[in-house]
């Protein structure tokens, strides 16, 4: 999605069955952090991990916890990083369930 509200309008799509979702902080029209405290306010996305990337946040990421994201990765990073992240968001995710 190319910014904030887009990729809500996505997220919320009935249509749609996501298993993870990726924000940037710094997003056109609403930022990554705001989403992410939306996804986690509406019970159709509340489970759903929320990966946060950034190239301006710094480590331990607390504005990202409390926003509710269950991960950062920051920038630059290699797809290689993006694929590990990723299947530690979703299989941490599956035993959550």
């Amino acid at each position: 999605a190319p910014d904030g509200q887009a990729a809500l309008d996505v997220a919320f799509d009935e249509d749609l069955d996501l298993d993870l979702v990726m924000l940037d902080i710094e997003m056109p029209r609403m930022r990554g952090l705001d989403a992410c405290r939306k996804l986690r306010d509406d019970p159709r996305t509340a489970h759903l991990p929320v990966l946060i990337v950034s190239g301006s946040l710094v480590p331990p990421y607390a504005d990202v916890e409390a926003a509710g994201g269950t991960a950062c990765l920051h920038k630059p990073f290699t797809p290689a990083q993006l694929r590990d992240a990723v299947e530690r968001e979703l299989t941490a995710a599956s035993t959550r369930r």
